[in-house]
């Protein structure tokens, strides 16, 4: 394995383009670490209903359509670092998964690569459809929770012994896939990103048992950005919807050099290591 200082020495190691993500915690301590980051579970009630979406701004794009490039995303190993000295480690790769070829990401919050359990997801390898995804400490909650091949959104949650949770079952249809929020800034790289170019995907929500909602997205000017002493010349991207998110993406790197959620510290990408 090739580790690459990224920053402050740029490392392009893919030519592509951009990424997107979200973040919400169900407790303080993970609030700390991670509430600019992944959207993580409050409990809620299911109801069998369709949930109502929100409007979708701009042109719809949803895994169905068939219109990302499914040779954007660069297998890896990504770690960020903010400014409060938290550490998210994320390992993209690949591997077959219930007859499809799909990526795995394994993301890590303030833990090394293989240290405990990290939040698992899968998404297809094509259409980038989200598929399933598990996380949790069994001594407080486990989440485990898939997408079907006739768009229905299932799984549970379930409590530790006295960790004060409630249990959940997730079974929800939908009218169509949708992605996963949490690494939304992956899915980026994939778009047909450029100055005024906008376009409304659909994410999944686990709050409230679960609910649709569109990610509007608008690329609102090229800038210079500052980062680690370096400048960059990069794409200022904002995201609308369930959380507001910003990005920063600098040509020819598949990810962004820069995210944050809302007023919530700024992650920069630090290193890749590849294999």
């Amino acid at each position: 394995m090739t580790q690459f200082e990224l920053l402050p020495t740029a490392v392009r190691i893919a030519k592509r383009h951009r990424p997107n993500f979200d973040g919400k915690a169900i407790t303080k301590r993970a609030r700390a670490v991670a509430s600019s980051m992944l959207a993580i579970v409050s409990v809620g009630c299911v109801a069998p209903e369709t949930p109502v979406q929100n409007a979708p701004e701009f042109q719809q794009l949803t895994p169905d359509s068939g219109d990302l490039d499914a040779t954007a995303l660069v297998e890896g190993i990504y770690r960020y670092q903010n400014n409060a000295g938290n550490q998210m480690n994320i390992r993209l790769s690949r591997e077959p998964f219930e007859g499809r070829e799909a990526f795995r990401a394994e993301v890590w919050f303030n833990a090394a690569l293989d240290d405990g359990s990290p939040d698992l997801i899968r998404f297809d390898a094509s259409t980038y459809r989200f598929l399933s995804r598990r996380m949790g400490d069994p001594a407080r909650y486990v989440v485990d929770v898939r997408f079907t091949d006739d768009n229905r959104f299932v799984g549970t949650l379930t409590p530790g012994e006295d960790s004060g949770y409630t249990a959940v079952v997730y079974d929800r249809p939908y009218p169509h896939g949708g992605f996963e929020p949490s690494i939304l800034f992956f899915y980026l790289s994939a778009l047909p990103l450029h100055e005024a170019y906008t376009v409304s995907i659909p994410t999944f929500d686990l709050n409230n048992g679960s609910q649709m909602i569109w990610a509007n997205i608008e690329v609102e000017e090229r800038e210079q950005i500052n980062v680690l002493g370096r400048s960059y010349d990069a794409l200022r991207i904002v995201s609308r919807g369930a959380r507001n998110k910003i990005f920063w993406i600098v040509d020819d790197m598949p990810v962004p050099i820069r995210m944050r959620t809302g007023d919530s510290p700024a992650w920069t990408l630090v290193t890749v290591s590849s294999d």
